[in-house]
């Protein structure tokens, strides 16, 4: 049984959205607030919040899909504490055995809503057409709806890895030129 866990980090919280896959209308969203004003403490928080997630699905295998950290609206002064709560959260997923895949913004945008600039209106407009359960679920919070999509973005990513696992690479056959 393997579970998809989709991250939308900030400096300010982390928003996690997990499904199991194959059961998409079972959503589990939880929110963890971070320290904003202390750095270390952040990580520490961020740490400690994945370190328990994981051990509360055991066994269970948990594919981890998170946002990564990129320079934007914020500027640095956002984007370097980000980048120490992933390092932190990397830490608990490798600590943990568990698979971490960071993922830049604008590809599960692309993916999962058409198109690399989408804006939050856009977003939760797509959430809700894609996946009602999910958008119920987060309750008008902005965080949870990338989340969801990150989430989403996930399990195509497992969908598509587990069905070239099975069926094996097809290659098309080589197109001959014409002389």
């Amino acid at each position: 049984m393997v579970f998809i866990v989709g991250c939308d980090p900030s400096s300010k919280k982390l928003a996690v959205v997990i499904t199991r896959v194959g059961n998409i209308q079972r959503v589990d969203v939880r929110v963890e607030t971070l320290s904003f004003r202390d750095k270390p403490r952040a990580c520490s928080e961020a740490f400690g919040f994945f370190t328990d997630l994981i051990e509360e699905f055991g066994e269970r295998r948990l594919d981890v899909y998170y946002e990564a950290p990129v320079l934007g609206r914020g500027g640095a002064r956002a984007t370097i504490p980000q980048s120490y709560i992933a390092g932190a959260v990397q830490a608990a997923c490798f600590l943990r055995d568990t698979p971490i895949t960071f993922v830049n913004n604008t590809s599960w945008k692309s993916k999962v809503i058409g198109t690399g600039k989408a804006d939050k209106t856009l977003i939760a407009q797509r959430l809700c057409e894609l996946w009602p359960a999910a958008f119920r679920a987060a309750k008008g919070d902005m965080d949870l709806y990338d989340a969801a999509c990150i989430n989403c973005y996930g399990t195509q990513i497992n969908k598509s890895a587990s069905r070239i696992v099975s069926e094996g690479v097809k290659r098309k056959p080589a197109i001959r030129k014409r002389r």
